[in-house]
């Protein structure tokens, strides 16, 4: 009997919760990247005529260092846009509790990003095509 009402109440969740439209400032986020993007490549000029290396690998070490750095705001920034845009209809097609985009913006924050983004994946190909509502926690 308990697990049929955690199942409503989990179903009630899915179908009803409020969804969140972040306030997303495209630009600005964009910008701070671009910003210390440009910052990394301002380091890496001294460094290549100082070390002697040659340009092309400073600059891949700085793109590896950036999409380190800045890989978790960008996938971020992603979840925001998709629970600002997408329509209600879509976003309450996910079965679980948390909802998918919830789920991802928790394991963002939980984990460095890319096992964050492989326990998205996961969630959104297994967790969430299985029949039935869960509760599903990063």
């Amino acid at each position: 009997m308990n697990k049929i009402v955690d199942e409503l109440d989990i179903r009630n969740y899915c179908h009803n919760h409020p969804l969140s439209r972040p306030n997303v400032n495209i630009v600005s986020r964009i910008g701070i990247i671009v910003i210390a993007e440009l910052g990394m490549y301002v380091i890496t000029f001294p460094a290549h005529q100082l070390v002697g290396l040659s340009q092309r690998f400073c600059l891949d070490v700085v793109n590896i260092f950036a999409i380190l750095l800045f890989g978790k705001h960008l996938c971020k920034m992603a979840v925001w846009l998709y629970q600002k845009y997408a329509s209600d209809e879509t976003r309450r097609k996910c079965h679980c509790m948390p909802s998918c985009s919830e789920y991802a913006l928790l394991a963002l924050d939980k984990y460095f990003w890319p096992k964050a983004l492989w326990k998205i994946y996961r969630r959104l190909t297994y967790t969430c095509c299985l029949p039935g509502y869960k509760v599903d926690y990063p």
